[in-house]
């Protein structure tokens, strides 16, 4: 079942409006489901470019431990 499905028959998911987010507190259980499965975006992220010469937090004490 699809989102749009479930909104014709629920009344609380009728009143949701995706422009609004202050609806969404609207939603019952199986709608927010469905939106939350349907609408699910994640941009891609930028690569974190990290130096050559980088320690582990264990070699950084291993090596302050005899100064």
């Amino acid at each position: 079942m699809s989102f749009k499905g479930h909104a014709v028959e629920c009344d609380s998911c009728k009143r949701f409006d995706p422009e609004k987010s202050s609806t969404l507190a609207l939603l019952c259980l199986e709608g927010a489901k469905l939106w939350k499965s349907e609408n699910t975006f994640t941009p891609k992220r930028e690569p974190i470019i990290r130096p050559v010469h980088r320690a582990t937090k264990a070699q950084v004490k291993a090596a302050m431990r005899y100064k």
